[in-house]
């Protein structure tokens, strides 16, 4: 999705290479099974999104992912919002807001 409300579908995704840095962090993620990945993706046509269409997707990754989101201290106060934003350009701007 873009500033533009255009979606972007991946319909393919390839590994090119695993990363390796020279750092704690990177050797535990390797060793734990949990390395960095570069990967080549493949788009679908750009299409169109509405703003009833973005706040659906938002919505089910809200249910998805529901503990994750009720970490955020203000999550009610976020979800409250992005259900009533009436525009695209709304929803990115409670994204901004909430410093997201």
């Amino acid at each position: 999705m873009d500033f533009n409300g255009n979606m972007f579908r991946i319909v393919d995704a390839r590994k090119v290479r695993t990363l390796i840095d020279l750092n704690v962090n990177s050797l535990l993620g390797l060793l734990s099974g949990n390395p960095g990945l570069q990967l080549e993706l493949s788009f679908a046509s750009p299409s169109k999104i509405n703003v009833e269409h973005l706040k659906k997707l938002i919505s089910d990754c809200f249910k998805r992912h529901e503990a994750f989101w009720e970490e955020m201290s203000d999550f009610e106060d976020f979800r409250t919002k992005i259900s009533a934003a009436v525009s695209v350009d709304e929803i990115f701007s409670v994204f901004k807001a909430f410093k997201m």
